[in-house]
Formats: structure tokens, C-alpha cells, sequence
């Protein structure tokens, strides 16, 4: 079995067109930056490891995390490579939007196995997203071909409220419990 890492650069090396990382190392930023199929990257970190400014370089963009939606508002990308802890907290919009953007691969890959990661998985099936589990000696991947799938305004909409009306139905529940 390879490493998480080492999948990634595999895969990173075959693709071309637009890619959006969320997360990721600087090693695998770095072998995107090397491979001439890919035209742009937009990478979605936080800003403090780029010595805290916005940084272009290249054919790569460090942009911050919470002006994601409004920063790829209409434009489509190839594939995605999202780190799952840099967005647990922006799950319930995170799912739609990578799924309405992305028109192969989101690629989610995470160190340890936890519940709210399961979670999150199991949104993008609300939208028919064909999901495979990735196992490697350090942590899993989770590759969701979107491919033909489509994202509705109204959908979008009902399951953001279900989401929220079921956190808030948690959150009560565990002052009870407390």
C-alpha cells in the first residue's frame, strides 16, 4: 500500500485542465505547479503559510477559504483535491458547491477516520455522485466522480435547511443529555 501522498502526486500527474486544492501540502502544490497539462490552480489555504498576503504565482492562486463560493461563483473546474479537516466546518455548503463546479473528480482524503467525515461523504450522495473508497496506510481517499451530475437551486436549498434543522435538533439533545 502507498501513502495518501503518494496516491495524490500519481493522479496529479495525469490530470490537465483547471484544478482547485483546498488544504493541501506544498509538496503536492509543488508537483501541480510542475505538471504543464494543468492551466490553472487555484489553491485554497490558509493564508498564513504564504506569510499572510495573497499570493499569485505562476499558474497558481492562494485565495482564503470563506470567499470560496463567491470567488467560483459560474466558473467550472476539472478536479478538486480537498484536505476533509479544512472543511468539516463548511460541510452542508462545501458539498453542493464542489459538486455543481466540478465536471470529473473531487478527490477527499483525510488522516484519521471520524464520524462527521462519514457524514459529509454520505451528502454527496444526495446528488447521485458515484463515490469509491481509497484505502492507504495512512488514512483514506475518497474519490466522488461527478461526472453528469447537477446541482438545482431549490435541491441546494432543502437540504442546506435539513442540515441546519438537524444540527440545531443535535445541538438540543446534547444539552438535555448534559
Amino acid at each position: 500500500m502507498k501513502t495518501i501522498e503518494q496516491y495524490l502526486i500519481k493522479k496529479i500527474r495525469q490530470m490537465e485542465g483547471v484544478v482547485i486544492t483546498i488544504g493541501c501540502s506544498d509538496s503536492l502544490l509543488e508537483e501541480i505547479d510542475k505538471n504543464s497539462k494543468i492551466t490553472l490552480c487555484n489553491a485554497l489555504n490558509n493564508t498564513s503559510r504564504v506569510s499572510g498576503k495573497y499570493q499569485a504565482k505562476g499558474r497558481m492562486r492562494r485565495i482564503n477559504i470563506k470567499k470560496f463560493k463567491k470567488k467560483f461563483k459560474k466558473k467550472k473546474t476539472d478536479t478538486m483535491i480537498i484536505e476533509a479537516h479544512d472543511v468539516l466546518a463548511y460541510a452542508k455548503r462545501i458539498v453542493p458547491i464542489s459538486v455543481y463546479l466540478t465536471k470529473k473528480d473531487v478527490y477527499i482524503y483525510t488522516h484519521e477516520k471520524e464520524e462527521k467525515i462519514e457524514e459529509m461523504i454520505q451528502k454527496y450522495d444526495r446528488f447521485r455522485v458515484k463515490t469509491e473508497v481509497i484505502n492507504k496506510e495512512d488514512g483514506v481517499i475518497y474519490k466522488m466522480d461527478c461526472r453528469g451530475c447537477q446541482v438545482k437551486k431549490l435541491q441546494e436549498i432543502k437540504y442546506l435547511w435539513k442540515d441546519t434543522i438537524d444540527n440545531i435538533l443535535d445541538l438540543i439533545g446534547d444539552y438535555l443529555i448534559h
